[in-house]
């Protein structure tokens, strides 16, 4: 393995890393709010919001890949995409029909 390869692969394992630590932190910071109810479920959802976006860019990574151990289809990668994409919109689309209620 030469210098470059073990870089990138430093560098994947940390954002791994980042990224469950973030799933954790929100998941910790929903527990929270659930408890002492300083949240809506709109403000929740924003939390997310990250993490369904870096699926999607990890996903079409993954599908561009030809060399990934577990490369999508383009079914699969379209459905998954469109799915989190529409969860997205929909999530923006609730938090600023609350604005202006």
């Amino acid at each position: 393995m030469n210098e470059k390869d073990s870089k990138r692969k430093s560098r994947t394992e940390l954002m791994e890393g980042l990224v469950i630590l973030y799933f954790v932190v929100c998941l910790f910071i929903v527990a929270m709010a659930q408890q002492y109810k300083f949240m809506t479920y709109g403000q929740l959802s924003i939390l997310f919001l990250p993490l369904l976006v870096g699926f999607i860019f990890f996903e079409i990574r993954q599908y561009k890949n030809p060399q990934a151990k577990r490369r999508p289809s383009l079914t699969r990668t379209v459905i998954s995409c469109g799915l989190v994409s529409f969860m997205i919109v929909l999530t923006v689309l609730y938090n600023v029909g609350n604005l202006f209620n």
